[in-house]
């Protein structure tokens, strides 16, 4: 996937009256200031940011689904390596590759 294909993905209505959409709304907001305080490497580095990791696992809760399920965390870690390794995302330069080869290398 690249990049620019982020726009085409679907988003649920998290503003809906619905009760997955006020779950979601409350995950949020009971999340919002111990995630916004996190420190963030570049998003290149997302393979192997522990606090990038948290924040997927909030969001993948806000969708309904399991956020330690292993079938989640591979779907999360799949798209992690996809936006990683895309040039808009290291800017060409591959500068943040070396996280890559350390994720790879931890993935065997």
């Amino acid at each position: 996937m690249q990049v620019n294909a982020i726009e085409g993905l679907h988003c649920p209505e998290f503003n809906a009256d619905t009760a997955e959409a006020e779950r979601a709304r409350t995950i949020a907001s009971e999340t919002f200031d111990d995630l916004s305080n996190l420190q963030l490497m570049p998003f290149a580095s997302c393979i192997i940011d522990d606090n990038r990791h948290k924040i997927d696992s909030v969001v993948a809760d806000m969708l309904g689904l399991d956020p330690d399920g292993p079938q989640t965390q591979n779907v999360l870690a799949h798209y992690r390596y996809l936006f990683a390794r895309q040039p808009n995302v290291n800017g060409g330069q591959k500068r943040h590759l070396q996280a890559l080869k350390r994720y790879e290398a931890q993935r065997g």
